[in-house]
């Protein structure tokens, strides 16, 4: 077994990652700490100390002083989790919010237990990546997070999910987070403009958290249908943690099956207004509709002119291959497209001059896009209208 370093090697090392001769950085308390540490327990601490460093020095001068502490109160997969979870933090927020998630280590470390049993990030992000990826609607990327919301094009994650006993449960737990958010995209919850739609009760915010959860028992009962097997764990998910509706919930559930649509959840609002609050059920995440608008207006344009292109160019071939015509004023191509959602699939079917056609992938991915967005695309496929767009 390696023998532990020594203080002064503890401290000679902090002296050049956290570059006290101009930060000032006091590490002798920290290198007292440290020596009385196993080998391994110090490379550890060390290793995590250079890497938050090359982030920001006073990040990883914080993170050396808590680390003792953090090290009796949870394992290192945990503590792993918590630093990424700062550094990202920092990246996205800034320095003082990045203090916040230091000055609070002992909310994330309170319960030891959940967080050895947690479900990372980092481990379940490439197995859930697939999984979404393998279901129909907008290509989705997974990304880590403070909360489980989406955006339209991303999902995202919080570092940790432990609110199970088990590894294995809080991992389905974290799945039914994404197949839900998912759902959100693929089944019309984004296309509202619910922030308008909010903005005409006295409380907007209320309003907000009761249609996300119209939507929740709408998405719930439409993923039974799409997705049993996860459906069931989430049925039992939600048992364990004691989800449950408060009182009036049951008969607005009842009214959202599986063929629901968005609409009818909007039409059940004001009702749902009238009640008590919706309570979360465990995997529900939140909706972000500021989120939601600014993913919308950063891809509306690039999608129509993309698709214009690309719908012009199947014109121009298609008009090459047709047999030559008497001389007169051009035709403009027809274009038509149909959304085919036969067996939970998401296709569609293309006519060109009343022709079928195949459509490239790449068409199939911006028609997909733009249906998700409006829940029809006659308006830009269609070429007397597609100036309106």
């Amino acid at each position: 077994m390696t023998a532990p370093r020594t203080r002064a090697e503890i401290e000679a090392l902090l002296d050049v990652w956290l570059e006290t001769e101009f930060t000032f950085h006091r590490v002798n308390d920290i290198a007292d700490s440290l020596a009385g540490l196993d080998r391994a327990a110090q490379d550890f601490i060390l290793d995590w100390v250079r890497r938050i460093a090359t982030t920001h020095i006073t990040l990883a001068h914080r993170f050396a002083e808590q680390s003792p502490d953090l090290l009796r109160r949870m394992d290192r997969r945990a503590i792993e989790a918590w630093a990424v979870h700062l550094c990202d933090v920092y990246d996205q927020a800034g320095m003082y919010a990045a203090l916040d998630i230091v000055a609070k280590a002992g909310d994330f470390t309170q319960h030891r237990h959940e967080h050895a049993a947690g479900a990372l990030f980092e481990d379940s992000a490439p197995i859930l990546g697939n999984f979404v990826h393998g279901l129909s609607g907008r290509p989705l990327k997974v990304e880590q997070g403070e909360t489980a919301y989406t955006d339209g094009e991303r999902i995202v994650l919080p570092g940790i999910v432990a609110a199970l006993a088990s590894r294995t449960d809080n991992f389905k737990l974290t799945k039914a987070m994404v197949a839900l958010l998912w759902a959100q995209t693929r089944f019309g919850s984004l296309r509202p403009d619910i922030g308008s739609v909010c903005a005409n009760y006295a409380d907007p915010i209320r309003a907000l958290a009761q249609f996300h959860g119209l939507e929740t028992l709408r998405l719930t009962a439409r993923l039974a249908r799409e997705l049993p097997g996860l459906h069931r764990d989430m049925v039992r998910l939600g048992r364990e943690i004691g989800d449950r509706l408060a009182e009036g919930w049951a008969d607005l559930a009842a009214q959202l099956d599986a063929d629901s649509e968005v609409v009818d959840s909007l039409a059940l609002l004001d009702t749902a207004y009238a009640l008590s609050d919706f309570i979360p059920f465990c995997y529900q995440g939140a909706l972000n509709p500021e989120a939601v608008a600014a993913a919308r207006a950063g891809r509306l344009e690039k999608e129509k002119t993309r698709l214009r292109v690309k719908l012009a160019k199947m014109a121009e071939e298609q008009n090459r291959r047709a047999p030559v015509q008497e001389a007169g004023p051009k035709k403009e191509p027809r274009l038509a497209a149909q959304a085919d959602e036969g067996q939970g699939r998401l296709d569609f079917d293309l006519t060109l001059d009343d022709l079928p056609v195949a459509p490239p992938d790449e068409v199939k991915q911006l028609l997909t896009s733009i249906f998700l967005d409006f829940g029809e695309i006659l308006w830009w496929t269609h070429p007397s209208r597609q100036n309106s767009v």
